[in-house]
C-alpha cells in the first residue's frame, strides 16, 4: 500500500513538472537586431501598436521634418518619393531604406530603444548637405 502511495505522488509530481515546463507559454519577445523579424510580426506577438509614419521625400526636403515617439515603441516609416531619387537613413538605429525613384516607396521598421534626438537624412549625392534632413525624437 505504501509503495502505491509513493508511486502516485511520483507520477503526480512528474505530471505537474511536465505541465509547468511544456504547458505554460512565454509571451516575452526578445528582439535580436541580427534577425530579420518584421515589426508587424513583433507587434502581433507583443500586442503593441505599431507607430506608422509616412515621410514624403522631395527635392532636398522631407515632410514631415520631425517624428516623435516614445522609447520602446515599434516604429514603421514609409518613405515615399514624390520628386527625385532618395533614401532615408537613421544611423543610430542602423536603419536605411533602399534608394527609390519618384512614385516609389520603401519601408524601414525598428524599435525605438534609445532616448534622444536623432537625425534622419537622405544619403543620395549631396542631398544631406542641401538640407534633406529630419529629426527623430524618442522620449522617455
Amino acid at each position: 500500500m505504501r509503495k502505491k502511495i509513493i508511486l502516485i505522488f511520483i507520477i503526480l509530481f512528474l505530471g505537474i513538472l511536465f505541465w509547468w515546463i511544456f504547458g505554460t507559454s512565454n509571451t516575452e519577445v526578445v528582439i535580436n537586431e541580427d534577425q530579420n523579424q518584421s515589426i508587424s510580426e513583433i507587434g502581433e506577438l507583443n500586442s503593441e501598436p505599431v507607430r506608422e509614419f509616412t515621410v514624403r521625400a522631395d527635392n532636398y526636403f522631407f515632410n514631415p521634418e520631425e517624428i516623435r515617439v516614445k522609447k520602446g515603441e515599434l516604429v514603421k516609416i514609409i518613405l515615399v518619393s514624390v520628386g527625385g531619387y532618395h533614401d532615408l537613413v537613421i544611423d543610430e538605429f542602423d536603419k536605411k531604406t533602399n534608394r527609390i525613384n519618384e512614385g516609389e516607396e520603401d519601408v524601414v521598421e525598428f524599435v525605438a530603444n534609445k532616448v534622444g534626438e536623432f537625425e534622419y537624412y537622405c544619403s543620395v549625392g549631396n542631398h544631406r548637405e542641401l538640407g534633406m534632413v529630419g529629426k527623430l525624437i524618442v522620449e522617455e
